[in-house]
């Protein structure tokens, strides 16, 4: 089964208490799809525009794709494939780069080993594209894009119903074009999830 989601148009209106050149009015136009659970493709696709427009004259504004989608298919009852694919506008630190638009890829493959244990791989791949002041008279600072990246797996036990408990490891990495901004390293951890039907 296969459900429209309604259009989910609304107006956006954004105030900070410190940080007041980033205050912003605009709109998101976000529909999408949903697949039920019995579906061959379960999961959520929504793919819209956003708008974005800046109340200080120096800072840039923001109108194009925005997107949400996460779907699974799973194979033979035993092998579930995951992607996911996003874009949207995200606010940063520098005040200089007020924000970046950060389209991404994500990728999980999930196997049903023996029981209620399984083992899961995953990966994900996103891009940081800054957006710079534009001050009248000064010199452009040049154009940054990061790279940020995580692969990583773990094992998973089922304890009945829809709880599973997962113990998961991952290594991340971001190359930033900035000095002192790239960083590695490994993060790992234990996952309670449950599915509400």
């Amino acid at each position: 089964r296969v459900r429209m989601g309604a259009a989910g148009a609304r107006r956006v209106r954004e105030r900070f208490t410190t940080a007041v050149d980033r205050d912003n009015d605009g709109y998101r136009i976000l529909p999408g799809v949903e697949f039920g659970r019995r579906a061959i493709i379960t999961g959520r696709a929504q793919v819209g525009f956003r708008k974005l427009d800046t109340l200080s004259p120096a800072m840039p504004d923001f109108s194009g794709l925005v997107a949400s989608i996460d779907l699974s298919y799973t194979l033979r009852g035993a092998t579930r494939f995951t992607i996911g694919a996003s874009r949207d506008v995200y606010f940063s630190y520098d005040a200089t780069r007020p924000f970046y638009i950060q389209p991404g890829f994500t990728l999980s493959v999930a196997r049903q080993i023996t029981g209620p244990w399984d083992i899961q791989a995953r990966g994900s791949w996103y891009r940081l594209d800054y957006q710079q002041t534009e001050t009248p008279g000064a010199t452009p600072l040049p154009s940054r894009s990061d790279r940020y990246t995580t692969f990583g797996g773990g094992v998973g036990y089922k304890l009945g119903g829809d709880i599973r408990i997962g113990f998961n490891l991952d290594s991340f990495h971001r190359d930033s074009m900035e000095p002192g901004q790239s960083y590695e390293g490994l993060r790992g951890g234990m996952a309670v999830t449950y599915v509400v039907k």
